[in-house]
């Protein structure tokens, strides 16, 4: 069933300084409706612009956001020092740029090509191994180290 879709504004501006942007849209699973309340006129953004590219991207960058904070745990700034906080974000935003261009350039033709930093993290950058001990030997599996 292909997608319909319909983006209008409402006419709701409760004392004048707000207006709704609808999308209705209806998917194979049923009924899809979006809201954006904005400030910005009707007369400088249409509502189907104003949806599709600055409502959207601006659901975009904040994926892009929650994206560095769970897969690279930006989000761990618990130190008592503003520096140490501000370094930790810097590092993880070094990070993300890094992966990013991985996946931009060598990933492109591949299946990781979409995936996000987490899964490429997790499938080719982390490396997990499982160390035993016991009494004079430590080894890793299938190959012993004294």
């Amino acid at each position: 069933m292909p997608t319909q879709c319909n983006t209008k504004p409402l006419e709701f501006e409760p004392h004048g300084r707000r207006r709704v942007v609808a999308k209705a849209e209806v998917l194979p699973r049923g009924a899809n409706p979006r809201f954006v309340v904005t400030s910005l006129s009707a007369r400088d953004y249409p509502a189907q612009p104003l949806y599709e590219q600055i409502y959207c991207a601006r659901g975009e960058m904040e994926n892009r956001i929650k994206e560095q904070q769970l897969d690279l745990f930006a989000g761990r700034t618990s130190t008592r020092s503003f520096h140490a906080n501000q370094l930790r974000l810097l590092i993880t935003s070094f990070a993300y740029v890094l992966v990013e261009g991985l996946r931009r350039g060598e990933l492109q033709s591949t299946s990781l090509a979409r995936a996000t930093v987490g899964s490429i993290r997790l499938k080719l950058l982390k490396i997990g191994a499982q160390v035993t001990t016991s009494p004079g030997l430590t080894c890793l599996p299938d190959t012993p180290l004294t």
